[in-house]
């Protein structure tokens, strides 16, 4: 979830609206970018502005009929994708071979809703009954931090690496902690945060380290101090009421937040102002369940009945690439970028 992506994605569960798709624009250099949603569908591209290049990794990810929920994209090519019935999966030459990774990270029957790299490479998966575990070998070795990160049995939906592998993870019931350790010890931020009992969806950590998380009831906060203060930024991105699903933060800073009601908005200012994209991304009575933003600022946006677009300027106008990257009317999951 995730861009820098030192972000993370999660994905919400079958029955509710959140996470159908995730990504990220191009302009400049090429940008490694993987896509993962509903029925096993797995892409990846190489491209500048996302309109060419994708190639279909279904077979290759072993992923068949599988919904892949969240997806992680890190230095030197490395892939990370997860999904339901304990799918996860690691590649190291971005997306044409994987490795299937559920017995070594004992993910058993649940859910994996959430997955991220950081810059070393560590990776970070979490997901239902209280699943969070973390790797520093490629997804070779996985260990349980579930008594640490105080997950207990709740469903841990999204997380996120930032650039010095400090580490978010949110998800329901308010919660919300961070880890400057590799995740060996974490910091409850569920007060803090305001979160209170609401269901944190989404969450990412910018090249400052600044962090935002998002949730129900329009919950939106953002953290310039590790996680020990936040600022409600509800009023400021349009006062929602409604589900926002996912956030993205880019290489200056810049942030991109989407939802249910066709919601998308953008910030230049670490989130004290917010404009509303929803007109120019086209994004009509769909809900947005995904974002990401890469490194050099582009910007892609996904959701239901494969809705996916991508921006080169801020938002300010969007290109439709559902036939390019074959999304067809596929609900699709999560989509990362390789930083730069």
């Amino acid at each position: 979830m995730r861009v820098h992506r030192w972000q993370g994605g999660a994905k919400m569960p079958m029955g509710n609206p959140y996470r159908s798709l995730l990504g990220v624009a191009g302009g400049g250099s090429t940008v490694e970018t993987l896509v993962g949603g509903d029925g096993g569908f797995i892409v990846t591209t190489e491209s500048t502005d996302y309109s060419t290049g994708w190639t279909d990794r279904n077979t290759a990810a072993g992923a068949s009929t599988t919904n892949i929920m969240g997806t992680a994209a890190g230095a030197s090519s490395k892939m990370l994708a997860v999904g339901a019935s304990g799918y996860i999966r690691t590649s190291t030459d971005g997306g044409a071979v994987w490795t299937d990774r559920s017995s070594a990270a004992g993910t058993g029957a649940n859910t994996i809703y959430g997955s991220a790299i950081g810059p070393s490479g560590v990776m970070l998966a979490v997901g239902a009954t209280g699943y969070i575990r973390t790797s520093t070998d490629d997804g070779g070795t996985w260990t349980d931090r579930n008594t640490a990160a105080g997950a207990s049995s709740n469903l841990i939906h999204g997380c996120a690496v930032g650039p010095t592998n400090q580490m978010l993870a949110v998800g329901y019931a308010g919660y919300i902690r961070t880890s400057t350790d590799g995740g060996a010890t974490w910091v409850d931020r569920n007060t803090a945060s305001g979160a209170s009992s609401t269901h944190v969806f989404g969450c990412a950590i910018g090249p400052s380290g600044e962090m935002i998380a998002t949730g129900q009831s329009g919950y939106i906060r953002t953290s310039t101090d590790g996680g020990g203060t936040w600022v409600d930024r509800n009023s400021a991105a349009g006062s929602p009421a409604i589900y926002i699903y996912q956030p993205a933060i880019g290489p200056s800073g810049e942030m991109l937040a989407v939802g249910g009601n066709s919601y998308i908005y953008t910030s230049t200012n670490g989130g004290a102002a917010w404009t509303d994209r929803s007109t120019a991304s086209g994004i009509g009575g769909n809900d947005a369940y995904g974002c990401t933003i890469g490194p050099t600022g582009q910007m892609l946006a996904l959701g239901a009945a494969g809705w996916i677009r991508a921006s080169t300027d801020g938002g300010g106008t969007w290109a439709d690439i559902n036939s390019a990257a074959g999304a067809g009317s596929t609900t699709l999951r999560a989509a990362s970028t390789v930083p730069s």
